[in-house]
């Protein structure tokens, strides 16, 4: 994983952080994931937007949206984001019950990849995570 640009802002700092833990955990199932993964999302909360560009293992967090078109949007309070970071909600529960919406539709696929890139001790099994 290469960061293009370093995060400015606490969003954008954070999702980098999760997705280092998670290529610490498990680089070559990360790596897997990223491979050929390109997706430009619109990272939408109750506080502010981000853009989130990936390129075949490389990406780049942005604060300033403009001119940019997103392949897919998401939107979610950080109350939802800090419980699916803990494991105390899952991503379907979250979008079925409202507490994740997307945009359009029709990406619900690109949200399941997303979600398994961004939290794996919740995708993964007590095992991968190097318990006994």
């Amino acid at each position: 994983m290469e960061i293009i640009t370093p995060p400015e802002e606490i969003i954008s700092q954070a999702i980098i952080n999760v997705l280092k833990k998670h290529e610490e955990m498990n680089p070559e199932k990360f790596n897997k994931l990223l491979k050929g993964y390109k997706k430009k999302i619109l990272i939408k909360t109750d506080l502010y937007p981000i853009f989130l560009e990936f390129n075949d293992g490389k990406i780049k967090t942005t604060y300033i949206i403009e001119n940019k078109r997103p392949d897919f949007s998401l939107f979610f309070y950080m109350e939802t984001l800090l419980a699916l970071a803990e494991g105390k909600l899952n991503v379907i529960n979250a979008f079925l019950g409202g507490k994740i919406k997307l945009s359009p539709i029709l990406k619900i696929f690109s949200v399941l990849k997303i979600y398994r890139i961004l939290f794996p001790p919740i995708t993964c099994n007590k095992k991968e995570l190097g318990a006994v």
